[in-house]
């Protein structure tokens, strides 16, 4: 997975153009991928979302980037000068002026509340990112079973795509995630795609 960025979120200098390449990090799924055929394969989807989301929140403990993102992650209101906070410990950061509700900071990173569950995408439009999927499958099958066994390829990629992203409120719904409480996915919708990279 390829993160990019096409805006700057807190702009420093004279930089311009946008960010590129800001992480680069793999994910790994073992299980049955079906074809999704006409309709989205709801269940299948959550349960690789499920699958996926304790990888994805060890990248966000781990990886120095969004280590930075947990303590700066939020915007103060607007035409509001620069405000300097103290505690005993030293200088507060922004996002955690935004999460004690002071002066009105925007927390960026807000998990949305579907059905019973909260989800925390990491590509989201709050933060301007996208991102560019490079797919590698690996199956044991004989040459030219791909599409005679367990459905065309496009299809499986489309209920992977389904499962990189938040589910909408219907699909929660219909196929509800085991237990209740934060699941980590990858994009907050599947419009953040940039560019996907197929290896059959």
């Amino acid at each position: 997975m390829n993160v990019r960025s096409f805006e700057t979120l807190f702009q420093t200098g004279a930089r311009e153009g946008p960010v590129r390449d800001v992480m680069r990090f793999h994910l790994i799924y073992s299980g049955p991928l079906s074809a999704s055929g006409n309709k989205s394969k709801i269940d299948e989807a959550a349960k690789i979302r499920a699958a996926l989301s304790s990888q994805i929140e060890q990248l966000w403990k781990k990886h120095h980037a969004l280590s930075v993102l947990l303590k700066e992650a939020a915007i103060p209101p607007q035409n509001v000068g620069v405000t300097i906070l103290m505690r005993p410990q030293g200088l507060m950061r922004p996002r955690e002026v935004a999460l004690q509700g002071g002066l009105g900071f925007q927390d960026l990173l807000i998990a949305f509340d579907v059905g019973t569950r909260q989800f925390l995408p990491l590509v989201r439009s709050s933060l301007h990112l996208n991102c560019e999927i490079d797919i590698l499958f690996l199956r044991q099958q004989d040459p030219g079973a791909l599409i005679s066994q367990g459905g065309d390829i496009d299809n499986r990629v489309k209920t992977l795509l389904d499962a990189l992203r938040m589910p909408s409120g219907d699909e929660e719904a219909r196929a509800p995630s085991p237990g209740a409480g934060l699941l980590y996915c990858l994009m907050e919708s599947d419009t953040l795609g940039s560019g996907l990279i197929d290896h059959n």
